[in-house]
């Protein structure tokens, strides 16, 4: 199973603390979604978008085993929905936000460049879950 990347998860220094194996992966594009800023969090949420012209840039990672899409689901949480899109050339899972939660997203897009300066190191400092390798 490919999965899809868009937030945190696409940066190696976090994907790697949370899955068990090493993956082969890929820059891609996802045609026809945002990504929102979630308010009061660091990380961002993919939602479908009515202008089909419309991308988000992120990583896939190829053929994730189960036991990883797992640990995945259970960090992505009861917010996201985990579905199958294209992206670029792939089929791959996404977790794509629940449309009864789309009052928790600002209306700005996630900075990924905010992102990379200040909030992955952060993020990184404050995550301690899946530790158990």
């Amino acid at each position: 199973m490919h999965v899809f990347t868009y937030g945190s998860l696409m940066y190696p220094a976090v994907w790697d603390q949370l899955v068990r194996r090493r993956y082969r992966s890929e820059l891609v594009t996802a045609a026809g979604f945002e990504r929102f800023a979630v308010l009061g969090e660091r990380y961002p949420a993919l939602v479908p978008s009515s202008d089909v012209s419309k991308e988000v840039e992120g990583r896939v990672y190829f053929d994730v085993k189960p036991d990883d899409l797992l640990r995945l689901d259970r960090f992505e949480g009861e917010a996201y929905d985990r579905r199958m899109i294209t992206v670029g050339r792939y089929s791959a899972q996404a977790y794509i936000w629940r449309p009864a939660l789309r009052c928790r997203l600002s209306r700005d897009e996630w900075d990924v460049e905010r992102f990379e300066r200040t909030g992955l190191q952060q993020f990184l400092r404050s995550y301690r879950g899946f530790s158990d390798r």
